[in-house]
C-alpha cells in the first residue's frame, strides 16, 4: 500500500510540476509575480497524496456486523493484509522516518552554522540596513523566522559603494516580502517527503521564482539595469549560495534567466504563448486531480461493490466457486461425533470476492458452525457472475456441510439450500479413529519389551469407547 500511494505521490507532483511551469511561463510573458504558483504545487503534492491515503485507508481489522436470520447476529472478519505486504509497508514507514530525520538534521545544522558565520561577523551599515561582514558566505539572508540577517562577503566590500547598496538592497527586499519565511516553511516539505525527487525540483524552482521575482520588483523600482547586471556576474564569479540561505548567487543556467527577464525583447506571438501557458497549466492540473488513486490492500474497487444486486436464477451465468481456504473443524462438536451444516447466504461482486457486509446464515444445525462457514466464504475466491457479457453482481446461497467419516448421514438438501453453488464438505476423522491409528502406529514402532506411556486429556464420554476398542476389559 505505501509503495504504491508513493508512486501516486510522486506522478501528482510530476503532473503539478508541469503544470506550474506552464502557469510560470505564462505569468512571466504577462509581467507578473510567479512565485506562489510553486507554492500552491507544493501544497497540493502534499495535500493530494494525503488525501488520497486518507481515502485508501481500510477500515480497522476487526469485526463487521452482517445481518443474520431468525435476529442472530454474527460478525465476518475483514481479511487481513498479507503479511509479506505489511512487513514491505513497515519497512517503508522506518526508511521514510529515517530519511526525514536526517535531511531535518542537515537543515538545522546548516542553520546554525550559518548563524554562527554571521554572528563573528563584522557589523556594518550600508545604505540604512544591519550587515555582517563574512569572509565565506553571501550575499545572502541568514535566519528569517524571527528575526533576519544580511551577510555580505568581505569581497563586495571592495566593489564599488552601488554595487554594494545594490547588493544590500535586493537582500533587504527578501526579507520585506517574507520570502525567507516562505523559504523556510518550503523546506519542511523535503523533510515530509525526502524521497520525491520532484518535491526537491519544485522546491528548487520555488527558489528560483523567488530570485526573479526579486529581480522583477528591483527593476520595476527603477534601479540601473546594468549594475545590477554586473552585481549578478560579480556574485556568479564567487562563492557560491549556501543551503537554506537566500542569495543573490545562482546556477548560470538561473543567471542567464534572470538577465533575460530584466531585458525583455518583444514578441508578437507573446499573447499566443500566455494563452498555450495558461491552457497547458490548467490541463495538467486537472490530470494531477484526475490521477487514479491507490487501493488499500483488499480493498474492493468501487465499481465492484456498486450497481444492482442480481439473483442466481436473473443471470446468465451464475458465480462459481473457484477456491476457498482450509477450514478447521470444531474441536468439541468434532469430539463429541457432531454433525451438521450452515447455509449462508451472500453478494459476491464483480471482482469474486464476497461482500462480506451482505452475509446472511440462512439456517444453522449448530451455532458453533456457523464461525467457521463464515471464515470459509470471507476468504473464498469465486468466478463472477455475468448477464448479457458484462460482470454483475449476484446475491448465492453457499451451503457448507460438517461431516465426519463413517458417521455421514443422508441429507435432503431443503428449500434454503438450493443454490447453483456446489456445497462445501468439511470431513473429519472421528477422534477415537484417530486415536487408535496414532496408538497401532506408536506401537508398531517401539521396540521389543518396550512400554509405551500415551497421555491424552480427553471427556469420559469420549475416551471411554476407545478403550473399549483398544482393551474390550477395560471400563
Amino acid at each position: 500500500m505505501i509503495a504504491a500511494w508513493m508512486v501516486y505521490a510522486v506522478l501528482v507532483a510530476a503532473l503539478l510540476g508541469a503544470g506550474a511551469l506552464a502557469l510560470e511561463l505564462a505569468l512571466r510573458l504577462g509581467g507578473r509575480q510567479a512565485r506562489w504558483v510553486w507554492v500552491l504545487a507544493l501544497a497540493a503534492s502534499l495535500s493530494l497524496p494525503l488525501l488520497a491515503l486518507r481515502q485508501a485507508s481500510p477500515e480497522p481489522a476487526g469485526q463487521v456486523s452482517v445481518m443474520v436470520a431468525a435476529a442472530r447476529v454474527v460478525a465476518a472478519p475483514v481479511p487481513d493484509p498479507s503479511p509479506a505486504l505489511v512487513s514491505l509497508d513497515a519497512a517503508f514507514i522506518v526508511g521514510w522516518i529515517a530519511a526525514s530525520v536526517i535531511v531535518l538534521v542537515i537543515l538545522l545544522r546548516t542553520q546554525w552554522l550559518l548563524r554562527r558565520e554571521a554572528a563573528r561577523g563584522e557589523p556594518r551599515d550600508v545604505d540604512g540596513h544591519q550587515v555582517c561582514l563574512t569572509t565565506k558566505h553571501g550575499p545572502a539572508v541568514v535566519g528569517g523566522l524571527r528575526r533576519a540577517t544580511i551577510v555580505l562577503p568581505s569581497w563586495v566590500a571592495q566593489l564599488g559603494g552601488e554595487v554594494q547598496r545594490l547588493a544590500v538592497r535586493h537582500e533587504a527586499e527578501h526579507v520585506a516580502t517574507g520570502d525567507v519565511r516562505l523559504l523556510a516553511v518550503a523546506a519542511l516539505a523535503a523533510v515530509a517527503c525526502p524521497w520525491s525527487p520532484l518535491i526537491w525540483w519544485q522546491i528548487r524552482r520555488l527558489r528560483d521564482a523567488v530570485e526573479l521575482d526579486c529581480d522583477r520588483r528591483l527593476v520595476r523600482a527603477g534601479v540601473d539595469v546594468h549594475a545590477y547586471g554586473t552585481l549578478l556576474l560579480e556574485v556568479a564569479h564567487h562563492t557560491s549560495r549556501p543551503t537554506m540561505a537566500i542569495a543573490l548567487s545562482a546556477r548560470p543556467s538561473l543567471l542567464s534567466r534572470r538577465i533575460d527577464h530584466m531585458t525583455p525583447t518583444p514578441s508578437r506571438t507573446r499573447g499566443l504563448r500566455i494563452l498555450a501557458g495558461a491552457t497547458l497549466g490548467i490541463v495538467f492540473v486537472t490530470l494531477a486531480c484526475e490521477a487514479p488513486r491507490p487501493v488499500a490492500d483488499g480493498e474492493h474497487s468501487a465499481a465492484s461493490i456498486t450497481g444492482p444486486i442480481f439473483d442466481e436464477s436473473e443471470v446468465d451465468q451464475p458465480p462459481i466457486l473457484l477456491s476457498h481456504p482450509p477450514m478447521q473443524y470444531p474441536p468439541l462438536l468434532r469430539d463429541a461425533g457432531v454433525q451438521g451444516k450452515v447455509v449462508l447466504e451472500f453478494v459476491i461482486d464483480t471482482n469474486g470476492r464476497v461482500d462480506t457486509s451482505s452475509i446472511v446464515v440462512v439456517s444453522s444445525d449448530q451455532k458453533a458452525f456457523e464461525r467457521p462457514a463464515i471464515d470459509l466464504v470471507t476468504g473464498s475466491r469465486y468466478r463472477a457472475g455475468t448477464n448479457g457479457g458484462a460482470t454483475v453482481r449476484v446475491r448465492v446461497r453457499q451451503p457448507v456441510s460438517f461431516s465426519i467419516v463413517g458417521m455421514e448421514q443422508a441429507v435432503t438438501p431443503s428449500l434454503a439450500e438450493q443454490s447453483g453453488l456446489q456445497p462445501v464438505n468439511t470431513v473429519a476423522y472421528p477422534v477415537t479413529e484417530q486415536m487408535t491409528r496414532t496408538l497401532e502406529r506408536l506401537d508398531s514402532t517401539k521396540a521389543p519389551g518396550e512400554s509405551l506411556v500415551v497421555l491424552y486429556e480427553m471427556s469420559g464420554d469420549t475416551i471411554r469407547p476407545l478403550l473399549g476398542r483398544l482393551r474390550p476389559d477395560s471400563r
